[in-house]
């Protein structure tokens, strides 16, 4: 039977997921959002209370925010939905590197040999994992974001649009690192840290 499709999250990042599973063939049954009664991109949007008979369908989670996006994407896992992986065919993924359940890996974006992309994770467009990376789970690699080779990245992290990490470095759980910053030394968990070198706030 054809898999069928949800994508929970009728807003910005909904859209890219969206044109990702189009570009893949995939079928879309329609949007899941707390905020239905209305059509998405050309597709309706159903409250969760409305989706019955996952049997054969799988749900992406395009929400931005991690801690909504952890949330969501585990709760309809201990249902036995699966999380819905989205790989964009203009990504770069090598064929060593691994891609967790329910991650996105957007147009432009590198994954690098031997690289670990945890589960619920945003590889957002144009951003670099290079060589021998570990993303934590429902972590959020920001657009053109760079991580050079063997950088450990914790549970939860916001690595924000441009920013820098240089190679061999290890981020904690919770960090938010700013747009543009580059990260020069090991972060701590919770940390938020901005600038150039990057420092924490």
């Amino acid at each position: 039977m054809t898999e069928t499709i949800y994508i929970y999250g009728a807003s910005g990042h909904g859209k890219v997921a969206l044109q990702t599973l189009l570009l893949c063939n995939h079928t879309i049954a329609a949007f899941i959002d707390d905020n239905a009664d209305r059509d998405f991109c050309g597709f309706p949007v159903l409250t969760p209370l409305e989706v019955h008979n996952l049997e054969y369908s799988s749900i992406h989670f395009a929400i931005g925010d991690n801690k909504i996006r952890q949330y969501l994407q585990s709760k309809f896992q201990k249902l036995h939905v699966t999380a819905k992986t989205i790989t964009h065919p203009n990504s770069n993924c090598y064929s060593t590197s691994q891609i967790g359940d329910g991650s996105l890996v957007a147009a432009g974006a590198i994954v690098g040999p031997d690289s670990l992309i945890g589960v619920g994770c945003i590889i957002n467009h144009n951003a670099i994992i290079d060589h021998d990376c570990d993303i934590g789970n429902f972590s959020h690699i920001a657009p053109s974001a760079t991580l050079g080779g063997n950088v450990s990245i914790g549970f939860q992290c916001f690595i924000g649009a441009n920013a820098t990490i240089l190679p061999n470095l290890t981020i904690g759980n919770s960090v938010t690192i700013g747009a543009g910053a580059v990260v020069t030394h090991d972060l701590p968990d919770n940390t938020t840290a901005v600038g150039c070198p990057a420092r924490p706030i």
